[in-house]
């Protein structure tokens, strides 16, 4: 146990009869009796106490999209691929400037769609740990 009373985050715990069992990718310790659980358990099965959620690492697709939607690439730095997003939005200054020739009237919006659709995705995927 740590100073804060929850068990130390190691990749085994202790059952009752002394035997140690290791936890697998999709397990979790119990925040209250250090039980090995599924990491999508709300409650543990063992003592019964509703487990804490992280959402720090969750992103919100309808956000991602709109910020994308308002200025491309945007959706992509919120998602955290900051490069990608930094790339977006260099080539819509390219498409803007392709206007000039007519091509840009085409690649602007098709580059602008698709960032909003793989905004969405992407923020989707990081959801669902993908």
């Amino acid at each position: 146990m740590t100073d804060d009373g929850f068990p130390e985050e190691n990749s085994s715990s202790q059952n009752e009869d002394g035997y140690r069992r290791t936890k697998s990718d999709d397990e979790q310790f119990c925040s209250s009796c250090g039980e090995v659980i599924k990491k999508k358990a709300e409650i543990c099965p063992e003592c019964g106490v509703r487990q804490k959620r992280s959402n720090s690492g969750e992103k919100n697709p309808g956000i991602s999209a709109v910020l994308s939607f308002f200025i491309t690439g945007a959706g992509q730095i919120y998602n955290g691929e900051i490069g990608k997003g930094i790339g977006l939005m260099v080539l819509q200054v390219v498409n803007v400037l392709l206007m000039a020739v007519l091509i840009g009237f085409i690649t602007f919006p098709a580059t602008w769609i698709w960032a909003i659709y793989d905004a969405y995705k992407t923020a989707e995927k990081i959801n669902t740990g993908e």
